[in-house]
């Protein structure tokens, strides 16, 4: 994004909504990458099944995302079976 903001000069009203809207993107796109990520770490825990991974797990339970919750609660299940 550096690279294409030295392009907006400040008095142009056009270039500045632009820029707002690439920025609100590129913050939506990091926070998309973020939970998958996030996904990817709770599914993997649950696949180990370590009982230490519990009290971890236990407080991914009050995330904002229903998925992170549903990943959360499925790696627990795993964890308590093994």
């Amino acid at each position: 994004i550096s690279n294409v903001l030295w392009v907006y000069k400040e008095n142009d009203r056009d270039h500045k909504i632009s820029l707002i809207l690439l920025t609100i993107l590129w913050r939506w796109i990091i926070s998309i990458s973020y939970k998958n990520m996030k996904i990817n770490i709770l599914g993997a825990l649950g696949h180990l099944g370590d009982k230490d991974s519990i009290p971890f797990l236990m407080a991914q339970l009050d995330e904002p995302y229903q998925i992170l919750k549903i990943v959360a609660a499925s790696s627990l299940i795993q964890c308590v079976c093994k």
